[in-house]
């Protein structure tokens, strides 16, 4: 069994946001595409060691993160994989994507006390439902081609595979946090659709885990217990 560290949510943020700041300097060649899957691999690992305590949590985001990384695997040496590799990838990305994500609110959940470790679990989720939606616009590029409308800036950076998923995770962590530029713009219904669930799960992810948080705090500061977990 993995060893868990002694801050294990500020891990998993730590290794999460190296690969999420790294990727837009490395989308442009191939040996940057093998670094951001390095980056993505030590993540993979740190989220394991951190959040599956059972067997079966183990098996499944072991099912889920090698079928993920072994469908990835061969975009890195080939200019265009096929899309059947494509939709296998990214499917088994947003399954183990999801499972992390469920953990890890469990996880923050089972704590009774407010610390730094715990705020920044709570972000490194907020990244991850980012990422969940950017690969389910990407998946609805894939099946449906034009179903966003992007500036003419963004033109040659959106015909390009491994370049769109940047530009679709970008567009993804905007309408997260409701920000919109229309730079990136979706016109087909289900991109509409993954678009307006995203921006009120956003919403929904910050009201209910900040008040749960606030209310740890309060308790804390009333109870003088320490942290059990």
């Amino acid at each position: 069994m993995l060893a868990r560290p002694g801050r294990p949510f500020t891990t998993l943020f730590v290794c999460l946001l190296a690969a999420i700041a790294v990727r837009p300097f490395l989308a442009y060649n191939r040996p940057g595409h093998v670094i951001f899957a390095t980056a993505m691999i030590a993540f993979f690992i740190a989220a394991v060691g951190v959040l599956c305590r059972s067997r079966r949590q183990r098996w499944a985001a072991g099912v889920f993160g090698l079928a993920w990384l072994g469908a990835r695997v061969p975009a890195l040496f080939l200019v265009n994989p096929s899309a059947h590799v494509e939709v296998v990838g990214r499917v088994a990305e947003v399954a183990f994507l999801t499972l992390i994500v469920t953990l890890l609110i469990a996880a923050i959940l089972r704590k009774r006390t407010v610390t730094l470790d715990n705020i920044l679990g709570a972000f490194a989720g907020y990244l991850l439902i980012a990422l969940i939606w950017g690969i389910g616009y990407s998946l609805v590029e894939l099946a449906e081609p034009g179903s966003f409308r992007v500036h003419d800036a963004l033109q040659s950076e959106f015909a390009s595979a491994a370049e769109r998923d940047w530009v679709l995770n970008y567009f993804s962590c905007c309408t997260l946090m409701t920000v919109g530029y229309g730079d990136v713009t979706p016109v087909h219904a289900a991109a509409r659709t993954l678009a307006v669930l995203e921006a009120m799960t956003g919403q929904l992810y910050l009201a209910v885990l900040v008040a749960v948080l606030v209310g740890m705090r309060v308790a804390q500061g009333f109870m003088r217990h320490p942290d059990k977990q």
